[in-house]
């Protein structure tokens, strides 16, 4: 029976296609940088690091891509009974002073504007923005600093297999949004087709560069729908 059961949960996992970066010993071309301007993607010993030009409207995104190649990879689709998952914790010196992005979105430059997208996002002045496609959205006026701790903020969204998209700051859930699916195949309605694991830093009209520096970046895709 013992033995069984640690099968049993390694065939869990298994169901799960997933990765976790500490931003350490990351090789070329695993994550991509996109956006507007010249975005640079960095490591250091604290984590990847993300920045941003000067241009007032200038993005830094990455999204997954493929070691052997400099082309990005589409891993995750929303679909009916197979969850998905994106963590990051993150911190910079003007925290709270330019916008992020983290979830999932269509592998493009600007990520952000794609109608296949699942984000969650800072915006300064505004607060939070959930959207999941190009028609849900929500914005809450909540202020950054009060989920900072230790300098860092950790960020997550979470679909959670059968109808909702949730988004956690600071370990605490700030947003729920139902998700659609197409009766016929189980794939979502909302942001449909292959998405990529994402996450951004835009300057937001201020002209400065901005680094943000992912201490923690992971995600995890559920292959299969879950054993019955």
């Amino acid at each position: 029976m013992s033995t069984y059961r640690k099968f049993d949960k390694y065939r869990q996992r298994a169901d799960f296609l997933s990765d976790m970066e500490f931003g350490i010993d990351t090789p070329a071309n695993k994550w991509i940088a996109t956006g507007t301007g010249t975005p640079a993607l960095a490591t250091s010993a604290s984590g990847l690091t993300v920045t941003t030009t000067t241009a007032a409207a200038d993005t830094a995104f990455i999204q997954r891509g493929i070691v052997s190649a400099a082309t990005k990879s589409a891993p995750v689709q929303l679909r009916k009974g197979r969850k998905a998952h994106i963590v990051a914790s993150i911190s910079s010196p003007d925290l709270g002073d330019f916008g992020f992005a983290i979830g999932f979105a269509a592998a493009a430059a600007a990520p952000e504007a794609e109608a296949a997208r699942c984000l969650l996002r800072y915006v300064p002045g505004t607060g939070f923005v959930v959207e999941l496609g190009a028609t849900k959205t929500a914005t809450l006026a909540r202020v950054l600093d009060d989920f900072i701790v230790d300098g860092q903020v950790d960020l997550e969204v979470y679909y959670d297999g059968t109808d909702h998209v949730q988004f956690f700051v600071g370990r605490q859930r700030i947003a729920k949004l139902e998700a659609a699916f197409s009766d016929s195949t189980g794939a979502s309605t909302d942001a449909a087709g292959n998405l990529s694991p994402t996450f951004g830093v835009v300057n937001g009209g201020v002209e400065a560069a901005h680094t943000a520096t992912l201490h923690v970046l992971g995600f995890a895709a559920q292959r299969v729908p879950a054993h019955l």
